[in-house]
């Protein structure tokens, strides 16, 4: 990116190494008198929508159980290009340096980073901007999502792509996306907008408030979001249901 002062890092891209999905927790089992874990589904167009709240009895952990199902989702696909906003406020007095901070983070995880003011712009972020937004590209590990992912700090705290590859264009290509996304969610653009991107990456995410939506292209990834959403649940001991097109599935 000529002429710009956002600030990017990255490092030399090594082979994927295998992958495997782990949770360190005691596993419990949910009783009779729990309320479900209801997940809703729903066709858009070739896609399917998928909108998952936070567990009723785990309202205070939900983050671990969600990077457990992104961990588990996000081993279909190559790389994962994730933009987060990060509050400096959330660090306290020792506020890191930008470049050493993402510096730091492209090392121990092997990725492609950068830092701007927003999700869909170029332009770094001012030096009384208490907020900027993180970007990275990569392969996914467990450990970065771990590091990385905030939920509930604000209406939408991180997008997410699935990728095939690489994009060719980084991060030119993903800042694009990111602003057609925001105009999407807040009203600016209609539902082919979002098709649109969904059939670009293959896979989306994103949360809203705290509740984690995501977008496979196909409406046979259906068929692919069950298994995952079951192998989550029975980690964590919930009682999933999933609601699709007027049916309900007790997984």
């Amino acid at each position: 990116m000529k002429g710009s002062n956002a600030v990017r890092h990255q490092v030399s891209r090594g082979p994927a190494k295998p992958r495997k999905c782990v949770s360190n927790m005691t596993i419990r089992f949910p009783s009779k008198q729990e309320k479900p874990w209801v997940i809703q589904l729903r066709p858009i167009e070739d896609s399917v929508i998928a909108e998952i709240p936070p567990p009723p009895s785990m309202r205070r952990d939900y983050r671990a159980v969600y990077i457990d199902l992104l961990d588990h989702i996000l081993q279909d696909y190559e790389i994962v290009a994730l933009s987060q906003t990060i509050d400096k406020r959330q660090w306290g007095e020792e506020v890191p340096d930008q470049e050493k901070y993402i510096g730091a983070l492209s090392q121990r995880h092997s990725v492609q980073a950068m830092i701007t003011a927003s999700y869909g712009k170029v332009e770094p972020p001012g030096p009384t901007s208490c907020c900027f937004v993180v970007h990275v590209v990569g392969h996914p590990n467990r450990t970065l999502l771990e590091e990385l992912l905030e939920f509930g700090m604000t209406a939408l705290p991180h997008i997410m792509y699935g990728l095939r590859s690489m994009p060719e264009s980084w991060p030119l290509e993903m800042l694009s996306w990111n602003a057609a996304f925001v105009d999407w969610f807040r009203l600016k653009a209609t539902d082919t907008v979002l098709i649109k991107l969904i059939e670009q990456s293959g896979l989306l995410l994103w949360t809203a408030d705290r509740n984690l939506s995501f977008g496979l292209s196909q409406a046979s990834g259906m068929d692919r979001i069950l298994p995952y959403i079951e192998d989550v649940a029975q980690r964590w001991g919930l009682r999933a249901v999933v609601e699709w097109m007027g049916k309900t599935i007790q997984l």
